[in-house]
């Protein structure tokens, strides 16, 4: 609703290409890994050390890339290979799999809001349908591009281009200066107990992610209110 209305914020930074793919590793490696699938990542020498965009949104949509990959891939692999193009300033981002693969005529709807390629009688592999129309929409937002190429029964793979802005880097300013207030302002409280709820697996990991690199490692993960609650009033979280 906020992409349809123009009032979703675009929160712009200088960040570590590397350090990006790295927490994508980080989040998804042992998803595949208990699949039995493998999963590579490629990154090409001449891709820039940092570049400016909405880190969040390229994590956003990265990581529904990934957790459909996984979803719909059941032997094989996953691989993400990072490349740039400098004569355009992008870097381009591939997700591909050896999974299902989509027809040529769904791939003519793939980003269609609530259209659902796949069609699987396994309710676990069904959602909304609208999770590619929004990345579709969040790279144009970043001015880019997701463009996808699909064989049936022999994988996927979608292309996401970003502007690097490498004019607009900022040396000096990698780490973003939200984060590392927060780390000396909860510098004493590291120790607390944080209950989390998020009905979205791929967000709850996330969101886990950031708690334990911040370093909070007593995490308590609530998938619905009720569990939340129960959580609460049981586990007495900080």
């Amino acid at each position: 609703s906020k992409i349809e209305a123009g009032q979703l914020a675009m929160y712009l930074q200088t960040f570590c290409v590397k350090d990006l793919i790295n927490k994508l590793r980080s989040i998804f490696e042992i998803q595949f890994i208990e699949k039995k699938l493998e999963f590579e990542i490629n990154i090409s020498s001449n891709i820039p050390y940092a570049m400016f965009n909405d880190k969040w949104r390229i994590n956003q949509v990265l990581s529904n890339l990934l957790s459909n990959a996984h979803k719909f891939t059941e032997k094989g692999n996953v691989s993400v290979d990072v490349d740039y193009r400098s004569k355009r300033d992008m870097v381009i981002f591939k997700v591909s799999d050896t999974g299902v693969g989509i027809s040529k005529e769904n791939l003519k709807h793939i980003f269609d809001p609530f259209y659902q390629a796949h069609l699987l009688e396994d309710d676990d592999k069904k959602g909304t349908g609208l999770g590619l129309a929004i990345c579709k929409k969040l790279v144009k937002l970043m001015g880019g591009k997701l463009k996808v190429k699909s064989e049936l029964e022999k994988g996927t793979t979608f292309s996401v281009e970003i502007p690097a802005n490498s004019d607009r880097v900022v040396e000096g300013k990698i780490q973003d200066p939200v984060n590392e207030k927060t780390e000396i302002s909860l510098d004493n409280k590291k120790g607390n107990t944080i209950l989390i709820a998020e009905d979205n697996p791929v967000n709850r990991e996330l969101i886990s992610e950031q708690f334990n690199n911040a370093g909070f490692h007593s995490i308590l993960l609530a998938s619905n209110g009720q569990e939340a609650v129960e959580m609460a009033l049981t586990k007495k979280p900080d």
